[in-house]
């Protein structure tokens, strides 16, 4: 039985994929096009491989499919067609790449391309800030916040630098040795993260950074000086929290809108729009809770909504859920929902079979993610996660 496929074959691009992934969105099409042109030259027929210890239906893979196909049903009761088109159209990925990695299995070493993904990290790191150091000089400010990152959202960068941090700390303590390189590119990325000033993003990587300490000292230690780190962990994270978070503008502007017994109905700060539409969005859920309000009604609800409760700077702005999940929800209805978190839950089963630290992390970082951005409504979240979750999903056997 002879069947095409190119799983004996190493498509470069894939990596080179990689590596565009944290530097600009309008860069995704041409490499997703160096992929397509490299898989048809070196498109060959081999003998039909065994799909038995690939199970699709075990596999994040197939949830992924299911999410993009709920977007179709999803147009049976929506009304703004045309936004429910776009919003397939752009979210094509799920469906194109999982049906690339599955049927032709392209030969992938998941450590050469976290390695061309750090690579990718680091080098937008050092290209955005010598641009602000090179603003600043001729007189301008220096690019902090929203616009450290150039050419795409700081949550979604900021996310990408964390996946980075954890790819190379992870390796490095597996090998239980680290270099004054490792120590460079690691400082790199943190500085990445903190300058962003992404409040979300830089919690997660304070989580992760605290966890894989603990991990390390308990996998080297005893529990004496585990405990003893801990103690000082525990005192610098404080310090941290009280006199370099709540200093800054960013943070201590979030905790005062928190304190308020009334928030500002006007302001689009983004931890009291967060507030807002959460509220909002879980409004809409309660009343739509299994079907949802359709595929391309989502901007429209939550736009009417907020418009009737006063939230008049959100409804402006036209947000979105700003949480992933209530995001899918409200749009697709509770299989939404439970096919976006299925896809997380098989992949952190299939870490835990394989021991995959890393992947752990990435599912981890990602599923954090989400709680406070809908991440995959741009194509700076949605080709990513579409590339990454097949590039994992392939190289894991399911259960």
């Amino acid at each position: 039985m002879r069947s095409i496929f190119i799983h004996k074959t190493e498509i470069l691009s894939l990596y080179l994929f990689a590596f565009l992934i944290p530097l600009n969105p309008k860069w995704y099409g041409f490499g997703l096009i160096a992929i397509a042109l490299e898989t048809i030259w070196k498109f060959k027929v081999y003998d039909r491989i065994s799909k038995e210890k690939f199970k699709l239906l075990k596999s994040p893979l197939f949830f992924l499919f299911v999410f993009f196909m709920l977007h179709f049903i999803g147009l049976i009761y929506t009304s703004n067609m045309d936004f429910a088109l776009s919003d397939i159209g752009m979210k094509s990925t799920f469906v194109l790449l999982p049906l690339y990695f599955y049927f032709l299995r392209p030969r992938l070493d998941l450590t050469r391309m976290f390695q061309y993904f750090v690579i990718g990290c680091v080098f937008s790191v050092v290209f955005f800030g010598a641009f602000s150091l090179a603003h600043f000089i001729e007189g301008g400010t220096l690019n902090i916040g929203v616009k450290f990152s150039l050419w795409m959202h700081r949550s979604y960068y900021a996310t990408y630098l964390i996946l980075a941090f954890n790819m190379v700390l992870i390796r490095r303590i597996e090998k239980n040795k680290i270099s004054a390189l490792n120590l460079v590119v690691l400082l790199l990325l943190i500085c990445g993260v903190l300058i962003t000033e992404s409040k979300m993003s830089i919690i997660i990587l304070l989580l992760s950074l605290l966890s894989l300490v603990i991990y390390y000292l308990k996998k080297n230690f005893g529990w004496i000086k585990v405990s003893l780190s801990l103690l000082i962990l525990s005192v610098l994270t404080f310090f941290l929290i009280n006199s370099v978070l709540t200093g800054n503008n960013r943070f201590s502007g979030a905790f005062n809108n928190l304190k308020d017994e009334k928030l500002d109905v006007s302001s689009t700060e983004s931890t009291t729009a967060r507030v807002f539409m959460w509220e909002t969005s879980l409004e809409l859920i309660l009343e739509n809770p299994l079907l949802g309000v359709g595929t391309g009604d989502i901007k429209d609800a939550l736009r009417n909504r907020n418009y009737q409760k006063g939230y008049v700077g959100v409804a402006d702005a036209d947000f979105n859920s700003h949480n992933q999940f209530f995001n899918s929800w409200l749009a697709l209805g509770i299989l939404g929902l439970f096919s976006l978190l299925a896809v997380f839950v098989l992949l952190v089963l299939n870490a835990e079979k394989n021991k995959s630290l890393i992947v752990l992390y990435i599912s981890g970082s990602l599923f954090l993610t989400f709680l406070t951005e809908s991440f995959l409504e741009t194509q700076a979240g949605i080709i990513p996660f579409a590339f990454l979750i097949s590039a994992l999903s392939l190289n894991q056997k399911s259960s």
